[in-house]
């Protein structure tokens, strides 16, 4: 409390409401029950070093916005009653994203958000072990694959798509069931969090413009060319012209 206290000083208060709010809660049981020569009197003394108050100005940003982050998640674990009932009736809004696997369900969600609070902010092994997690049973001590490079897209048509649902389709049946890589976890870790804490990914609506006019070209009929004229690399086109009429004369 006393370092985000500290952190806010130097930075935009209107990005963290949700902790901001939380800071707002009376002290609990484990800050209370601190004695003074280790409690605020001790971080007093470490938050006046000037070595500590660099440490801050140069911390602050990302450390709120991380907690910031987790704070929406503690207040919907805190709203479903706790961790236990947390991991079975939590709702998760709308994510509009795709599941991470094909064996990924709103189950997870749960489960990566009561994980992240209860092991700390990218620790993917512990909570990939931890057997009050559904993830225990099938992946403990498995290590990811990493991540496949995106296949070139390919011009999208109807055939095409169809080729596509039906080779994940295969690959899907055929490949073993494995664990996530980090990198996409903690992207879901921030998506999940995020909208727990009130952020939308709605996509914006598709703006319906209306179609251009099509502008109409006049052609401009050309004068016919006198057979015959001699070719000349100068003049006008009027001066050319008369050179061709005497030229018929002559």
């Amino acid at each position: 409390r006393m370092y985000v206290e500290e952190a806010l000083k130097s930075a935009h208060t209107e990005l963290f409401p949700n902790f901001i709010a939380a800071l707002t809660v009376a002290a609990d049981e484990d800050e209370t029950s601190l004695p003074e020569d280790q409690g605020r009197d001790l971080l007093a003394f470490i938050m006046a070093e000037q070595g500590f108050e660099n440490f801050v100005r140069g911390r602050a940003n990302d450390d709120l916005a991380r907690l910031e982050l987790l704070q929406g998640g503690i207040d919907a674990v805190a709203r479903a009653g706790g961790a236990a009932n947390a991991l079975t009736s939590m709702p998760i809004p709308e994510l509009h994203a795709d599941p991470l696997s094909d064996w990924w369900t709103e189950e997870h969600d749960r489960a990566l958000v009561v994980g992240t609070l209860k092991h700390g902010y990218g620790k993917y092994a512990e909570i990939r072990d931890d057997i009050e997690l559904p993830f225990a049973a099938t992946f403990a001590g498995l290590a990811a694959p990493e991540p496949s490079k995106k296949d070139v897209k390919r011009p999208d048509s109807p055939l095409s798509k169809a080729q596509d649902e039906l080779q994940h389709k295969i690959v899907a049946e055929e490949a073993p069931v494995e664990w996530i890589h980090g990198r996409h976890l903690s992207n879901r870790v921030k998506r999940v969090f995020s909208v727990l804490g009130g952020k939308s990914y709605e996509p914006p609506p598709k703006i319906e413009r209306p179609p251009r006019e099509k502008k109409v070209k006049v052609k401009v009929p050309k004068a016919p060319k006198v057979k015959g004229a001699p070719r000349t690399g100068g003049g006008t086109t009027l001066e050319k012209f008369h050179k061709a009429q005497e030229f018929i004369k002559e």
